[in-house]
């Protein structure tokens, strides 16, 4: 089992645990976290249903976090950069922690309206959690969001999954 960072605790799929374990949404809510990454689907929405009953008030759309903890890795921006650029995926990628990617072509051969369900493919099944671009509005439809706030080998391994898993969308 990997070892995380400190501070850092990964939530096993809700579908792989034990009977009796509690759901993701629950462990989440009942401690005093800051929460960085979310499945799009499953646990976003379990918390969004049960937010307002725990704090007295509904969940906002979007939390931004200006910084992440431990700082880049500028190796990590480095090799990603050229990833995208030698994979041929049209992508935005500045100087901050989070690269845009068009992945219209395989929402298309999906015939999936938008990137909402691609987000959830991609935790569900691969393992990589993006933020779908339809989230923040129309126009981010054919694109996800993937953060790259993570060590070198962290960041290689959750692209090299997405983007086998989009080549896979395609056959």
């Amino acid at each position: 089992k990997e070892t995380q960072p400190g501070g850092i605790v990964a939530l096993a799929k809700d579908s792989e645990k034990e009977k009796g374990e509690p759901k993701n949404a629950d462990v989440i809510l009942g401690e005093s976290w800051a929460v960085v990454g979310l499945t799009p689907g499953g646990t976003y929405r379990m918390l969004k249903d049960r937010w307002k009953d725990v704090f007295g008030h509904g969940l906002c759309d979007l939390l931004v976090l200006d910084e992440p903890a431990n700082g880049l890795d500028p190796a990590g921006i480095a090799w990603l950069r050229g990833f995208l650029k030698d994979q041929g995926l049209r992508h935005i990628l500045g100087q901050g922690y989070y690269a845009f990617l068009h992945v219209g072509d395989a929402l298309k051969a999906k015939g999936w309206a938008d990137s909402e369900p691609l987000g959830q493919h991609l935790a569900e099944e691969v393992g990589v959690a993006v933020v779908p671009g339809a989230f923040f509005s129309p126009y981010g439809a054919e694109w996800i969001r993937f953060s790259y706030a993570t060590p070198v080998e962290r960041t290689q391994g959750a692209a090299e999954r997405l983007v086998a898993a989009l080549k896979t969308l395609h056959a």
